[in-house]
């Protein structure tokens, strides 16, 4: 048995402990031997049973619910081991425990603030604990309309105050994504800085704590996320610090910068000015020392606060008469042995604080020296001048942090007036950590008490919002729950804030003027109460009227405070200036110094704006309270005195915070040295583990395992879930609903539930009232719950529908909701961690869906009326397109037709001109031989006929011998015996007349010659213009041909290019067909370049290696897949014939190889290896020769790959070089060294040889006999197609 128990000789607090006999019966405090560290001694069992954690990786387990054993030890284990791996955060449930490392980081960087701002996926991996975590949550939780809250808790130096600035950044992230505009951003983000300046002081446990309380609201715009204010509530200043703190601490930083940046002499305010560890501490803590961080400070008075030059340099002047006040110090002044009160030792040091005061001279010296009760002047003593220098010195700085407070808020919070928007707020609340002083020559006075208060509410809040409230709920709605104990600190709240505690007590003695002291005050207290909670030391040394220490119990430990005269308790709860200062600081004198001038923030008017302020809500107060003013420095009332201001604060800030959601972020301070985290002794177990007691992180954690962290009212949740239900279930749900609840007359059952609060009032049920069942307030109101069964009924169905999940539309896009992760209570809906988250993502789905289809039918609906609209306005364009189309064909029709026209009128008038110029053609040629050539031919008959005449010739010989000649020119000459008047009858009249005694006189021959000339030159004319009618017609005739080709040519090219298109096409659509058949066919045949004759194996090997590379080319970088290249690359060839080849076949045949074969276990058998009587498949035989129990057959061709497991070089021999998981395996188990794996797509077979040259030798046959076997497959594969391709009819076009 392996358990912790308790180290009684270090300082590990638990210690692993293993117990060889364990008892049979765990009984705690039971002596038993156990082993510790190695040695063997007798421990005590502890009280509880606290296994050790086995098999858990305590580095990554990001949630402390996972641990199988949640106690002390196993949490305290997990974070220090976390811590020293850097990884500070740790989840408990909805709790972020954050280990302060003391250096810095790199976890917060934008790419995990965007992961933490998204809604966590319960399908996908947890996500690593951040303090993003938490403010992503707030984020996400204000989008959904709730208001946040932050709480951040933890000792001083624990990292609260960077924790806070870390998350704020997150948050300024996600409204920069919102929208934010970048000015209020860098505001909101210098803010911080500007109020650490001034708030934030070095003290003996953190560099950088801060001061006072702080409560930052964050306002955002609902809908968007972007950030539009914020503003910063302050409590508490600790501004005794400034004028006495502890040895080895400092004041406010502003102090030190300001002597830094002027390097005037050290101030007597600051006595311990330089200290080089404060110093030091301060400025490992900031990251920068004073010099550095003053020009900051300068940017953010003038970026967050808008403050000019002149304005910035009457603020700080402020800061400068502070400490000029300390400069003034008083002397006793005796007359004989009486006191008779003091002086000022130096005037010209009261002069200049009066100066830089901006107040009168006198007046100062009055408040500073005297004193007036009444009617009556007393001196005071030197040490009360003193008080009252110092009370004012405090005054006036509160009053300055405040105006610094109010001017930042100034800047960044919106007016309310303004506001147009739905807003969320997110609160963040940076709170001093419990402080307690144990070192001799400290002491924890009334500051302290009231800083550890403050710590007690918020512990409060916890166990209210964690512990208790979370049982009360789950037990009055009848959760299935079992009581978780938790430490209570009710008792301690009622002790100092009930009626008649502390505080009251305090109040009394401070109403009672000068008779009030802190020992009357101590014994009072005593007296009233009396217990665990509030002791005394039993030794303890007084002097004479000095008050009793007391010790409180708290829940970070016991305190004990002490009331001494330097501090008394009653003059501090007072606060009350005198009257004299108060007159002083609110009279301003002249100008006296550039200091001393009336600016808006110089120190009189600082002091005198507040005092306006302060007298104003006095009067209010009393007035309503029906109580008489009193002069401001007079006496004080107990509302006034400064524990119940900030009771009152206190209790209104719980308020705030409890209207809204809190989320936690517990801060653990490591060590005490502020040791960075990894360095020897950084993690302090001991004050680590009493700070885990404190802040109930264990009962916290078993509060969430098995407790649900989100809660939904049963209206809310099914007012924002039903939309998850399908059809009409979704609105008849809701109006059934109502309509029940309003007919009940409860339709607002909610409010019903605020009993069920855990109030901020002290007289809250305790843990004890608790466990015992005592709460009134576990039973809810019949009324109420049975209004509240509808709802429920509803919210059931909801989830019956959410776990089922949907076989189509929006739910079947998301994964059903796993049963038992959401209860239905009575009244509320109890959800376990990331079920909210997964039902609001399935919402978001459905609320996307509905939304699609809403947009789907409203798209369709004005893309109709856009289509109409359209159409409409096609139609016109249409007709105004068709119009204008018809004009033009019209228009180039009338064109046409008035070509035509002008082309057939042309035609027409050659036409007619040429059958005119033939008839005149025709009747010039009958002119010609009417008038020239047949009178030629007749004279010259006539000639010849007197001539024959004149030979005797008879007129019938000579007519028979003219026709003859006639007959035998017929072919030239025309026939002309048809003709009116021939020739040949003119000729023979002519002769008659002249064988008469008749012949041709000259007059008329030259006549004729005349006729004949005039005739001659009209056939010429004739002739010309015949020709060019002819020329222009064939003209006319040829272009008209041309135009007629021109059209059929371009009507023949556009029916070719539409036949192109056509054949284009196929060709392509074939093109393609055939590609892919080309491509598969490549693939198929890629091995058929590598023949087995003369192929070497390396390289058959590396270009299949070669092949894949490129077939996964996309998912690797070039530079890798050379890398491989070249690794792969053979670097010697083997020649295997081809005799060789079949002899090694012919032998695994008949005998086989004795291998060793490795099943998918590694476990390893002796077997026969042979191949089947055709060579192409593996199988197994035993060694003697009977069948393996396994009869498969693996086929040869069908292996992707051969794997070897040694390499040629001797050197390698012992390693293996390549492999599957299950041969590394295998080889690991049986120590076998040479081996190879057929790979297969189902499986690989894998086996091993005895020797190197066997296993070589088997490897190359069987790869070029794997190699064979695949070139025949695939050539067969590709005779199949090509018998195929060749089967295939072709069409036209080369379609098939």
């Amino acid at each position: 048995m392996k358990l912790y128990v308790e180290d009684e000789e270090g300082d590990a607090v638990w210690v692993k402990a293993t117990l060889p006999r364990p008892p049979e019966q765990y009984e705690p405090g039971l002596v038993v031997d156990a082993v510790v560290r190695g040695r063997p001694m007798s421990v005590k069992l502890p009280a509880e049973e606290m296994y050790q954690q086995e098999g858990l990786d305590m580095e990554n387990c990001d949630d402390l619910c996972d641990l199988g054993h949640v106690h002390e030890a196993s949490i305290l284990d997990t974070i220090q081991e976390r811590a020293h791996c850097s990884k500070p955060y740790t989840a408990a449930g909805d709790v972020v425990v954050a280990v302060n490392p003391f250096r810095w980081l790199k976890l917060y960087t934008p790419e995990l603030r965007a992961l933490h701002s998204a809604p966590p996926n319960s399908y996908e991996e947890r996500r690593a604990a951040h303090c993003y975590s938490v403010s992503g949550a707030a984020a996400r939780g204000a989008a959904r309309g709730d208001d946040q809250s932050i709480l951040v808790s933890g000792e001083s130096g624990s990292g609260k105050t960077e924790t806070v600035k870390i998350m704020l950044v997150h948050l300024a992230d996600v409204a920069r994504h919102g929208g934010a505009t970048q000015q209020i951003i860098t505001q909101v983000l210098r803010a911080g800085p500007l109020l650490e300046s001034f708030g934030n002081a070095a003290t003996l446990r953190n560099g950088n704590s801060s001061r006072f309380a702080k409560f930052l609201r964050i306002e955002f715009d609902r809908r968007t996320m972007a950030l539009e204010s914020s503003w910063c509530e302050t409590a508490l200043l600790e501004k005794t610090r400034v004028v006495e703190r502890a040895k080895g601490e400092r004041a406010f930083h502003v102090f030190y910068e300001l002597l830094q940046q002027r390097r005037r002499r050290t101030p007597k305010y600051l006595p311990e000015h330089p200290c080089r560890s404060a110093d030091a501490s301060a400025t490992k803590a900031r990251g920068f020392d004073d010099r550095q961080s003053y020009p900051k400070m300068i940017e953010s008075l003038e970026t967050v606060c808008q403050l000019d030059e002149a304005e910035r340099e009457a603020l700080l002047h402020c800061v400068d008469a502070v400490l000029s006040l300390g400069e003034v110090q008083f002397d006793s002044v005796y007359a004989r042995t009486e006191d008779h009160g003091c002086k000022v030792r130096n005037a010209l040091d009261l002069t200049q604080a009066a100066n830089a005061l901006g107040c009168d001279h006198s007046l100062l010296e009055e408040g500073f020296l005297r004193r007036t009760v009444g009617t009556s002047t007393t001196s005071l003593s030197a040490e009360q001048a003193a008080d009252a220098r110092d009370a004012l010195a405090k005054e006036l700085y509160s009053r300055l942090f405040d105006r610094v407070v109010e001017l930042s808020n100034a800047t960044t919070k919106r007016q309310w007036a303004l506001q147009q928007t739905e807003s969320v707020v997110i609160g963040m609340l940076d709170l001093f950590g419990f402080e307690f002083y144990g070192a001799a020559g400290s002491t924890n006075g009334f500051e302290q008490l009231l800083i550890n208060f403050a710590n007690e509410r918020l512990q409060q809040r916890f166990v209210a919002d964690v512990l208790a409230r979370a049982q009360r709920e789950l037990l009055a709605e009848g959760v299935p729950w079992t009581r978780v104990d938790y430490q209570d600190n009710a008792q301690v709240l009622r002790l100092i804030e009930a009626r008649g505690g502390l505080v009251d007590i305090l109040n009394e003695e401070c109403i009672r003027g000068g008779s009030g002291a802190d020992a009357n005050f101590v014994g009072k207290l005593l007296r009233t109460y009396t217990g665990d909670i509030l002791s005394t030391p039993k030794i303890r040394i007084t002097q004479a009227g000095e008050a009793l220490p007391f010790k409180i119990m708290h829940y970070a430990g016991d305190v004990l405070y002490r009331c001494t005269d330097t501090a008394s308790w009653v003059e501090r709860n007072r606060d009350v200036l005198p009257a004299k200062l108060v007159e002083a600081m609110t009279t301003p004198a002249g100008p006296a110094s550039p200091g001393g001038s009336a600016n808006v923030a110089s120190p009189v008017a600082v002091f005198g704006a507040a005092e306006a302020r302060q007298a104003a809500l006095q009067r209010k107060q009393r007035r309503q309270s029906g109580q008489r003013a009193l002069r401001r420095g007079s006496q004080v009332n107990a509302a006034e005195t400064v524990a119940s201001k900030f009771r009152a604060q206190l209790k209104n800030l719980m308020h705030q915070i409890a209207a809204t959601k809190c989320r936690y972020v517990r801060c653990i301070r490591p060590n005490d040295e502020a040791a960075p985290m990894g360095q020897a002794g950084s993690f302090d177990r001991i004050a680590v583990v009493e700070q885990l007691r404190c802040c109930g992180v264990l009962a916290a954690l078993r509060v969430a395992r098995a407790g649900y962290p989100d809660r939904k009212p049963l209206r809310a949740f099914v007012e924002r879930f039903a939309v998850c239900l399908p059809g009409d279930g979704r609105s008849s749900t809701l109006k059934r609903c109502r309509d029940a609840a309003n007919a009940a007359g409860l339709g607002d059952f909610d409010a019903s539930l605020d009993g069920l609060a855990v109030t901020d009032d002290v007289d809250a049920p305790t843990a004890q009232d608790l466990r015992e069942g005592e709460d009134e307030d576990l039973v809810l109101d019949r009324a109420v719950v049975a209004a509240a069964l509808p709802w429920r009924k509803a919210c059931e169905d909801i989830l019956r529908c959410l776990e089922r999940g949907g076989r189509k539309g929006a739910l079947a896009k998301h994964p059903a909701l796993k049963p038992g992760r959401v209860f239905v209570g009575k009244t509320k809906v109890f959800l376990r961690d990331g079920a909210l988250d997964d039902i609001e993502r399935v919402r978001a789905v459905v609320c996307f869906d509905l939304a699609a289809r809403l947009q789907a039918h409203g798209r369709g609906y004005l893309g109709k009326k856009y289509y109409r609209k359209v159409l409409r306005a096609l139609l016109i364009v249409a007709c105004a397109l068709r119009v204008k189309l018809a004009r033009r064909r019209a228009a180039k029709r009338r064109r046409l037709v008035k070509a035509i026209s002008c082309f057939q009128a042309r035609w027409r008038g050659i036409d007619i001109r040429m059958v005119g110029y033939l008839q005149l053609a025709k009747a010039a040629a009958l002119t010609i031989q009417t008038k020239i050539a047949r009178p030629e031919v007749a004279r010259r008959r006539c000639i010849l006929v007197r001539d024959l005449r004149a030979r005797g010739e008879n007129l019938d010989s000579i007519t028979k011998r003219l026709n003859r000649i006639a007959m035998e020119k017929a072919g030239s000459i025309p026939k002309a015996s048809n003709q009116r008047g021939s020739a040949v009858a003119r000729a023979a009249s002519m002769g008659t007349r002249s064988g008469s005694g008749g012949s041709i006189s000259g007059t008329e021959k030259a006549e004729l010659e005349g006729e004949a000339n005039a005739m001659r030159e009209l056939a010429g004319e004739a002739s010309k213009a015949l020709e060019e009618i002819r020329a222009e017609n064939a003209e006319l005739r040829e272009k008209a041909r041309l135009l007629a080709l021109d059209v059929e040519a371009e009507k023949e090219k556009g029916r070719k290019w539409q036949q192109r298109e056509q054949v284009l096409a196929a060709v392509v659509d074939e093109a393609r067909r055939e590609a892919t058949k080309a491509t598969a066919a490549m693939h198929r045949h890629m091995a058929d370049s590598a023949a087995l004759a003369g192929a070497s194996e390396a390289n058959d090997a590396y270009a299949r290696f070669r092949r894949k590379l490129l077939r996964h080319s996309d998912s690797m970088t070039p530079a890798m897949r050379s890398k491989l290249l070249e690794q792969k690359r053979p670097t010697q060839k083997v020649t295997i014939t081809r005799a060789d080849l079949a002899r090694f076949v012919n032998d695994c045949q008949t005998v086989g190889l004795d291998v060793v074969k490795h099943n998918r276990k590694g476990k390893a058998e002796r077997r026969l290896l042979k191949l089947t009587s055709d060579a192409a498949a593996l199988y197994w035989t035993m060694p003697n020769g009977k069948a393996a129990s396994s009869k498969e057959r693996f086929y040869l061709h069908k292996c992707l790959e051969l794997r070897a497991g040694h390499d040629v070089d001797p050197d390698a021999r012992n390693k293996l070089i390549c492999g599957t998981e299950t041969l590394r395996k295998s080889l690991q188990a049986k120590h076998c060294k040479l081996a190879f794996s057929f790979i297969f797509a189902d499986r690989t077979v894998d086996i091993s040889f005895a020797t190197v040259e066997d296993c070589k030798r088997s490897m190359r046959y069987f790869k070029a006999h794997v190699q064979d076997l695949k070139n025949k497959a695939d050539h067969a594969v590709m005779l199949k197609d090509e018998q195929h391709i060749a089967s295939t009819p072709v069409g036209k076009n080369g379609a098939f």
